[in-house]
């Protein structure tokens, strides 16, 4: 009966060895998918501030032209 009991232990250990081996991969790999997601998330982030930034220029130039033609307008 003892030696059973010390195979079935054995057994046991052998496979949480093995688990841990397989939840270190499982980790890695989740954490490095959610590494490249991050970096894609954060080029699309920078991606669209570059897109405000240049709509915001973009309205800059508008207003310019606007308070030009009324000026222009206003004193006809």
């Amino acid at each position: 009966m003892e030696n059973i009991t010390c195979k079935k232990r054995q057994r046991s250990e052998n496979w949480l060895e093995e688990d841990k081996v397989d939840l270190r991969s499982c980790t890695e790999s989740i954490a490095n998918t959610e590494i490249e997601c991050r970096k894609e998330v954060h080029q699309a982030q920078m991606a669209n501030e570059e897109r405000k930034a240049r709509n915001l220029d973009l309205y800059e130039t508008l207003i310019k032209f606007k308070i030009e033609y009324y000026k222009k307008t206003s004193s006809s």
